[in-house]
């Protein structure tokens, strides 16, 4: 801590700490990551509040610096939620949310739904399907005597029927999956893996409606038609699990 001759905090001491942090910038990036979640995986906010918390423990105790921090802090978690909240649909309560409280909010939504929402989308659709196998099978009909190359691939691999119209029609079915009706507690019940900290935190905003919209419906759109391409990569990736986790016979 850097102390003038009166023993006095040095006021440009505060301003070289924040002034290191490209704030405007970053906030521009974090905007750009909200409008294309599915592209962009890293972390841009930490170093806000990383910062901000570094000089609030060095200089917090003086009154000027303190509220200049507190409010600096609180008005980046209200921009964060307003661009998740005009994107998703989130329905934020914010009237509802107490001033410390907003921070861990706006942390976990960033996480939830910008860095976390690749995975969060493979949970989802790899749950449902293990979840409603059955009846996901039942639009295929007769298909199981076809004998193109992946069918017959999959008959190799496993004799259990449901497992081989699945693995033989994963696009078909995701593509089902998603033109499906979902609600939130719905999506957050198969998304979130028990104990995984961020998917609980949100669950519980959504719970206590302090997220009220149904954001389902914006996450699929965004998978469905902003990057279709997506959907190549989640059939691979849900394929090689079943595959691993298959009933061979």
């Amino acid at each position: 801590m850097i102390r003038d001759n009166e023993n006095m905090i040095n006021v440009f001491d505060v301003e070289r700490i924040l002034g290191d942090l490209p704030l405007d910038i970053i906030k521009e990036n974090v905007k750009s990551q909200i409008e294309d979640p599915l592209v962009f995986i890293s972390n841009q906010c930490d170093e806000v509040y990383e910062t901000i918390d570094e000089a609030m423990e060095e200089f917090g105790h003086i009154d000027d610096h303190r509220n200049e921090l507190i409010e600096m802090k609180e008005d980046f978690s209200i921009f964060i939620l307003k661009e998740l909240d005009n994107k998703f649909n989130l329905g934020v309560d914010f009237e509802n949310i107490g001033d410390f409280e907003i921070h861990e909010i706006a942390q976990n939504c960033y996480d939830f739904f910008v860095l976390n929402l690749n995975e969060n989308i493979s949970n989802f659709l790899l749950n449902y399907i293990l979840n409603n196998k059955s009846s996901l099978c039942e639009m295929f009909g007769d298909e199981y005597r076809r004998k193109d190359v992946t069918t017959i691939n999959m008959k190799k691999i496993t004799k259990n029927r449901d497992d081989v119209l699945i693995l033989s029609n994963l696009n078909s079915v995701i593509n089902n999956i998603l033109d499906l009706e979902h609600y939130p507690e719905d999506f957050m019940a198969l998304a979130v893996e028990p104990g995984e900290y961020v998917g609980s935190c949100v669950n519980d905003y959504v719970n206590s409606f302090k997220i009220a919209g149904n954001f389902v419906y914006n996450i699929i759109n965004e998978v469905k038609y902003s990057h279709n391409d997506v959907i190549d990569e989640l059939v691979s990736n849900i394929t090689l699990y079943l595959i691993e986790n298959i009933n061979v016979e």
